[in-house]
């Protein structure tokens, strides 16, 4: 996942899926920062997946940069 890209997350374990902007994402601590209804939040990324990706991030993909 990369900044930009459209994802679908749970605010917890039984909640229903919400889709959001994802604004930045880091791999160490495995949290999303999301913005989704006009508020940032920040979810465990467990509970986040990819919807659909930005196109300018397929485009750097089709390249192989990262």
């Amino acid at each position: 996942m990369n900044a930009g890209d459209m994802v679908r997350f749970r605010a917890s374990d039984g909640a229903m899926w919400d889709i959001g902007i994802l604004i930045e994402y880091e791999k160490w601590l495995k949290v999303a920062k999301i913005l989704a209804h006009g508020k940032v939040v920040s979810i465990h990324a467990s509970l986040v997946q990819l919807h659909r990706r930005h196109p300018d991030n397929v485009e750097m993909l089709k390249r192989g940069s990262t």
